[in-house]
């Protein structure tokens, strides 16, 4: 149970459980997650209070992968592999210095004493869409399939243990002649 008022941290934002990422209705990525917080706003490079989406800062396990050229997240992994996401919106400590809009932690799961496996398909295509056959442009379908797997266990009991995360997503886009109306 947390304290009403919390003296020794500064810090404004919210983590994002393992448990609740399992049951949002969105896409698999952290940054159709993190949408769901109050104050961010945006796509794959959120706003954070307003600020530009080249002003935020992206760790992964303590480590900043911020893109030194576009100053956005650098790298798309397993959605599969995420344990949890912090998401600082204001009151930054002095680590994170360079961020003017908001600070994205990701940390990964890890294995554990008990071997552990998941694996999941995910296929979406737009030919499943309504379309405006009313309207004379080329509609463009678009099929995504997506495979995830994630596998951990020990190597050495309750001192040395693996998790291994594989993804593949694989997609296809193609224009299809408008519907004849006539």
């Amino acid at each position: 149970r947390r304290p009403a008022v919390d003296t020794e941290k500064t810090e404004v934002g919210e983590t994002i459980s393992e448990e609740f990422l399992g049951e949002l209705p969105t896409g698999r990525s952290f940054q159709e997650v993190i949408q769901f917080l109050p104050g961010v706003t945006g796509g794959g490079n959120p706003n954070i209070h307003g600020a530009t989406s080249t002003s935020n800062q992206y760790y992964v396990d303590g480590v900043n992968t911020t893109d030194p050229v576009s100053n956005t997240f650098s790298m798309n992994f397993n959605f599969d592999a995420i344990q949890d996401i912090q998401v600082v919106t204001g009151a930054f400590d002095a680590k994170y210095g360079n961020a003017l809009g908001g600070v994205i932690s990701i940390t990964t799961k890890s294995g554990g004493n008990k071997f552990e496996g998941d694996f999941s398909v995910y296929y979406t295509t737009s030919a499943l869409q309504s379309h405006d056959r009313f309207i004379q442009e080329d509609i463009q379908d678009i099929e995504s399939l997506e495979l995830a797997a994630t596998v951990g266990g020990p190597i050495v009991k309750d001192h040395l243990w693996f998790l291994v995360a594989y993804q593949l997503v694989h997609q296809n886009s193609l224009n299809l002649p408008a519907l004849d109306t006539g």
